[in-house]
């Protein structure tokens, strides 16, 4: 059963773990990270260096959250761009509840512009 924006969104900003989908040096890779979800961007901070930080602008991702229950489970899914950290997003995005392992000081900034937001809900019968 899909689950409406709000509710994607709602589930989406719930959650501190996700995965991220992306094609680098022509390859597609899936990473587990950390992310804090505000005004229909996604913030993640990694380790600079790793392959991840290395994503260039405008390149197109997938990003999923899931979650099961009782007798059910439910998937939520962003597409989106990397784009541009914003000095007051990353001032929000320290505020939040830890948002990653990776040093403050040294982490490197990635942001998700979202474009499109779809979430289903799943039960067992």
């Amino acid at each position: 059963m899909p689950l409406c924006v709000a509710e994607s969104w709602g589930r989406l900003k719930g959650k501190r773990f996700g995965r991220l989908a992306i094609s680098l040096d022509g390859q597609p890779e899936i990473f587990t990270v950390s992310f804090f979800a505000s005004d229909w961007r996604l913030y993640l901070r990694m380790e600079p260096g790793t392959l991840l930080a290395s994503a260039p602008m405008g390149t197109r991702v997938a990003f999923e959250v899931d979650d099961s229950y009782g007798n059910g489970a439910w998937t939520v899914v962003a597409k989106g761009t990397v784009c541009p950290t914003l000095t007051g997003d990353l001032d929000a995005a320290r505020r939040a509840p830890k948002l990653t392992w990776a040093s403050e000081d040294d982490g490197a900034q990635l942001a998700i512009q979202i474009t499109d937001l779809t979430g289903r809900l799943f039960q067992r019968t």
